[in-house]
């Protein structure tokens, strides 16, 4: 065989040009957007609070014992915030780590894609 093994063809065939391009650009975006939203949430962006996991129930009108509700900050614990708007920075960063991984994929079958175009041509 002149163009190597059967199963490199078809493991490299998977993704064509066009979608290995479009999963290029997609994961760019992941890498970027979720790497700053991770930056976001370690400086403790104030817009970000409804978006943290507090562990706290909204009060209602039915709930006596409660002091406050989710839109009074004062309500939850300084170290309890700190502690969730980590834990959202970290998990934003782990997803932009799983895209750059694709970004890493896409990139190949991107080269690989226009590679094969090159040689098919001469």
């Amino acid at each position: 065989m002149a163009g190597g093994s059967t199963a490199g063809n078809i493991l490299f065939t998977i993704c064509g040009p066009k979608c290995s391009l479009c999963c290029l650009v997609v994961s760019t975006w992941g890498v970027i957007m979720l790497g700053l939203l991770g930056v976001f949430f370690k400086l403790e962006a104030v817009a970000l609070f409804e978006d943290i996991e507090t562990g706290l129930h909204k009060c209602t009108d039915k709930d006596h014992d409660c002091i406050g509700s989710l839109n009074n900050v004062e309500y939850f614990a300084e170290d309890d915030v700190t502690r969730a708007y980590s834990n959202a920075a970290y998990s934003c960063w782990g997803a932009a780590a799983l895209y750059l991984f694709f970004l890493g994929l896409s990139g190949t079958f991107v080269g690989i894609n226009y590679w094969r175009s090159k040689v098919s041509q001469h």
